[in-house]
């Protein structure tokens, strides 16, 4: 993760250009290599590039669920559901989801993003049932298909095209959002864990509280909060501490 910070760090900052660049002089590539490459194509307005990107690193996406989370929703904000789906048909050949009612977080996220935006875009409801029934046991499936099925998206009035357009547009906008926060929060979070390393969780607490004033306009709170949340999980994990840490 260490070898990928310059790249992280330039994303975070808006060098997109120089985040490609650096993601791809890793000596390693993996899964979130990739994956910031991907963006960083993205971010340029490269599309096309990160599509080939995408196609030509199916054999990753079995060993990593970063990217193959990515890939999916990527795919499916440029239209491409049959890419999307070979992107999931390479993950779910590496899965063993027989017998199974609980799975790791990563593994959740990629189901539901499958059976929610490429699933159920394609074949409705009974299409996302007919996949639950076949590949999930009975508990999981019912976890999964409680959040997907029992309260549907009301589909937009055919006679206002503008606003199918207009709502499109707004949900590639949040998950563009939501993909920045989040490399963000796992470059904040890379960061602290070098930080507590080479200077002590209590110097790292010490600049947390610092910046949690500093940062403090409209613009940076969001930031402060993240930073907060991640340095205070660090230092818990760290000191072997629970979350009263400050009153023992």
């Amino acid at each position: 993760m260490e070898e990928l910070e310059p790249a992280m760090d330039a994303m975070v900052l808006g060098e997109f250009e120089k985040a490609v660049e650096l993601s791809r002089e890793v000596a390693s590539p993996g899964g979130y290599s990739v994956s910031l490459e991907l963006q960083g194509l993205h971010e340029l307005g490269r599309d096309s590039e990160a599509l080939e990107l995408v196609q030509s690193s199916l054999d990753l996406v079995k060993s990593s669920d970063t990217f193959a989370k990515v890939s999916i929703s990527f795919c499916v904000h440029q239209g491409d559901y049959e890419l999307a789906e070979e992107v999931f048909t390479s993950w779910l050949g590496q899965q063993d989801l027989s017998g199974r009612n609980s799975v790791s977080t990563a593994t959740r996220d990629i189901i539901m993003v499958y059976l929610d935006k490429v699933v159920r875009c394609q074949h409705g409801p009974e299409g996302v049932k007919k996949f639950a029934e076949q590949r999930l046991d009975p508990e999981l499936r019912d976890q999964l298909l409680s959040e997907l099925i029992e309260e549907p998206r009301e589909d937009p009035s055919p006679s206002h095209p503008e606003e199918t357009d207009e709502q499109a547009s707004r949900g590639a906008l949040t998950n563009t959002r939501k993909t920045r926060i989040e490399q963000l929060r796992l470059t904040i979070w890379s960061r602290i864990q070098s930080l507590v390393k080479e200077r002590g969780p209590t110097t790292v607490l010490f600049l947390a509280v610092t910046l949690v004033y500093l940062l403090r306009t409209r613009i940076f709170r969001r930031l402060a909060r993240y930073l907060t949340r991640s340095v205070l999980d660090t230092l818990r994990m760290s000191l072997g501490l629970h979350r009263n840490f400050a009153n023992t």
